[in-house]
């Protein structure tokens, strides 16, 4: 799997086979109405500790604000791999 991050319009953290693949998941799951220009500028590919540092800092949906750590990023990251379907790994709080 590779990582992307989208800033606009809503940010996420996204793993999927490739950035097409990464663009119509965002689509289906977050934003259908997406202006794919803007999307494309937005989208960075980052490297795998990249999104386990980042990942690491998030809040879970139940953790009361508590950022995950480490340990439950690097097993965000082996579900990802091992499923190999497109997966959401962080997203805008404003969504949740």
């Amino acid at each position: 799997m590779k990582y992307f991050e989208i800033n606009y319009p809503y940010f996420a953290i996204i793993a999927a086979n490739d950035e097409v693949e990464c663009l119509e998941y965002y689509k289906k799951i977050i934003a259908d109405d997406l202006d794919e220009t803007e999307f494309h500028d937005s989208i960075e590919s980052l490297e795998r500790t990249t999104v386990i540092n980042k990942l690491a800092s998030t809040c879970g949906e139940d953790s009361h604000k508590v950022p995950i750590g480490i340990e439950e990023a690097k097993k965000q990251i082996l579900e990802s791999d091992r499923s190999n379907e497109p997966s959401i790994l962080a997203l805008d709080g404003s969504l949740v």
